[in-house]
């Protein structure tokens, strides 16, 4: 069984004249953000081989700080671009090409996408994730390929204490 792991990227500072949105960056509550929920990750074991994050900076910043916050190495996050200002539909590209050899993958997005997905891989109309919202995802599905519609169960979602 595979297990996915989805983390909105952390707060973001406002978008500055003459900067667009692809690159805005983290603001000092998305580190702390951050760093709560890189503590309750540490707890939990969580442990992705492979990280994959959309290419806007501060969803890069966010998959950075994470994974070195986890103990990670660099090499494991793959920047992609088909995450930023996409749907549900892009993610799963994304996702159903994911090597069979990894089992444990975390992907880094924006909402509402992250969110949309998921509501679409477990079948539920409940989740809308905060900055820095964390979920785990139980794949009932062997394959990356295979992900889909309803393939999973919500094993739990995690969001910083300034977001309850």
């Amino acid at each position: 069984m595979k297990t996915l792991f989805l983390l909105r990227h952390a707060k973001a500072k406002n978008q500055e004249k003459d900067q667009s949105d692809f690159e805005r960056v983290l603001s000092k509550t998305g580190y702390a953000e951050l760093l709560q929920m890189a503590e309750i990750a540490k707890h939990l074991q969580v442990q992705p081989e492979l990280v994959i994050a959309s290419s806007a900076v501060r969803t890069t910043q966010t998959a950075t700080f994470f994974s070195e916050a986890l103990g990670l190495e660099a090499g494991v996050i793959r920047s992609e671009f088909s995450l930023y200002n996409s749907g549900v539909g892009n993610y799963l590209k994304v996702i159903n090409q994911i090597p069979e050899s990894v089992n444990k993958a975390l992907l880094v997005g924006h909402n509402p996408t992250i969110s949309d997905l998921v509501n679409y891989l477990s079948d539920t109309y409940e989740v809308d994730l905060p900055t820095a919202g964390f979920v785990k995802l139980a794949l009932l599905s062997d394959t990356w390929e295979g992900v889909g519609s309803g393939i999973a169960s919500i094993e739990w979602v995690k969001v910083p204490e300034n977001q309850i």
